[in-house]
């Protein structure tokens, strides 16, 4: 997950820079392309034709950020949204509040996405996955992405998770340098240097409490799995999404933890495909 090193203690060290005081109320929805010319063609798995991503209805992406980070991070995944015709909504969770846990985070979710009729498709990565199952259970939802994301199970804290399953996360890395390497490790270096300039201090509370969440959300989902995540195990998040979820994973080959800054295209397009797929397997 992207949580910071130093997961024991209150503070991130390493992420003891954080860029602008947060506001945990304030939502992000980027109309237009962002500043830096992404190739929104290339790279992906496959060529998706206009018919195959138009939808009758414009999509609204609620798209949920993990540790440390904040609603910046998903500013390409927006503008690439919106090239296919479909727009992302990113909020700033009180990661680095420490009396803020997973249902202080939901409410912030719910709060930016109060003007979106209709349903709409959450995608939570890392430790947002512990936070768009709430959303879910309190609002229309079609479809919960899990990108590179944790699962909340009823009852257990993520600690107590991995203790029974130490297997899902790898080990913090000590430094800056490992951490640019386990969480941006395919990434250019400016784009790695731009991300952790703006990374925050992450509070321990959503590592510690017991998931508010009591029964899981009737709700279709899927997960995205990065082939060279150095975050969440891999062979872990196939196996979760196969008997936790019922679903076998999609994967984005070669790609790292977080495609959001290294191949947002890329991305963009396999969740506007996975909500297409979705929608018409209920159509069917």
């Amino acid at each position: 997950m992207s949580s910071c090193p130093g997961q024991g203690s209150s503070r991130c060290p390493t992420c003891s820079r954080p860029s602008s005081p947060p506001s945990s109320s304030r939502a992000y929805s980027i109309r237009s392309p962002p500043s830096r010319n992404d190739d929104f063609c290339a790279g992906g798995p496959r060529t998706i034709s206009h018919e195959e991503v138009e939808m009758e209805l414009e999509t609204v992406f609620g798209l949920v950020h993990g540790g440390c980070h904040g609603a910046w991070c998903w500013q390409r995944v927006i503008g690439a949204l919106d090239v296919l015709g479909h727009r992302g909504v990113a909020m700033d969770l009180p990661c680095d509040d420490d009396s803020a846990g997973a249902q202080r985070y939901a409410e912030v979710v719910l709060d930016a996405l109060a003007d979106v009729d209709g349903n709409v498709v959450l995608v939570g990565h890392s430790l947002g996955g512990l936070t768009i199952p709430l959303v879910a259970a309190e609002r229309p939802v079609r479809t919960l992405i899990f990108l590179s994301a944790v699962l909340p199970m009823p009852g257990k804290s993520l600690i107590q998770q991995q203790e029974t399953e130490p297997e899902m996360v790898f080990p913090n890395p000590d430094g800056p340098s490992a951490f640019r390497r386990r969480l941006y490790g395919t990434a250019a270096d400016a784009d790695a240097a731009w991300a952790l300039a703006q990374i925050r201090p992450q509070a321990q509370t959503p590592y510690h409490e017991e998931t508010p969440l009591k029964a899981w959300p009737d709700v279709d989902a899927a997960f995205i799995v990065p082939t060279e995540d150095r975050a969440v195990n891999s062979v872990w998040a196939r196996r979760a999404a196969r008997e936790r979820l019922g679903i076998e994973a999609h994967e984005m080959i070669g790609a790292d933890h977080s495609p959001f800054l290294s191949r947002p295209a890329e991305l963009a397009r396999l969740l506007v495909e996975l909500a297409v797929s979705k929608e018409q397997a209920h159509g069917a």
